[in-house]
């Protein structure tokens, strides 16, 4: 089978400055014939929400403070696992992730714009979780090169696509 994953979740970032980061997730599975191996490609947008306490100050042209500015992430990641399934639908998956991890800071306005230059790293660790008739539960841990160790969750759905074929009469039917 090949399956679509849509997700949302939330990501502890260690960091002072930040209360986490809140994240979309989509991903794309092909699980292998006869062995109970997957691989997936996973990509992760996020937004971190700055802290009352960040550290710094922004100001309009008029002098006006500004907002804390919000970290934006993207994080396309390759997972290659295990996974086991049960005559009740239920889908128990471990993997290991791979990928590449890319960030910036934007204070969200269009007409005082001031923004990080696009910063870049690898992540790499350990994703697991439960996929019951469509409903998927995900947990991961890790280490990302811009922040240290990171722990996310995130809930969401699984659409599978199935590509079997029965016989019937002589004919292959889809």
């Amino acid at each position: 089978t090949s399956s679509l994953y849509f997700g949302c979740g939330y990501t502890i970032i260690p960091t002072d400055f930040f209360l986490g980061e809140f994240d979309f997730d989509i991903g794309f599975q092909k699980s292998f014939n006869k062995l109970p191996l997957f691989a997936a490609l996973d990509i992760k947008v996020g937004a971190a929400v700055p802290k009352k306490s960040f550290p710094y100050n922004y100001y309009t042209q008029d002098g006006e403070t500004k907002k804390a500015p919000w970290f934006y992430s993207a994080n396309p990641a390759l997972i290659i696992g295990f996974e086991s399934y049960n005559q009740k639908s239920l889908r128990l998956f471990i993997g290991l992730t791979g990928g590449a991890s890319f960030r910036t800071i934007w204070n969200n306005s269009i007409k005082e714009n001031v923004n990080s230059p696009l910063h870049y790293g690898y992540c790499g660790g350990i994703t697991a979780g439960l996929d019951l008739k469509g409903f998927t539960v995900k947990i991961s841990c890790l280490y990302d090169s811009m922040f240290g160790l990171q722990n996310s969750c995130s809930l969401g759905t699984t659409i599978n696509f199935y590509s079997k074929k029965a016989k019937s009469g002589g004919k292959s039917v889809k």
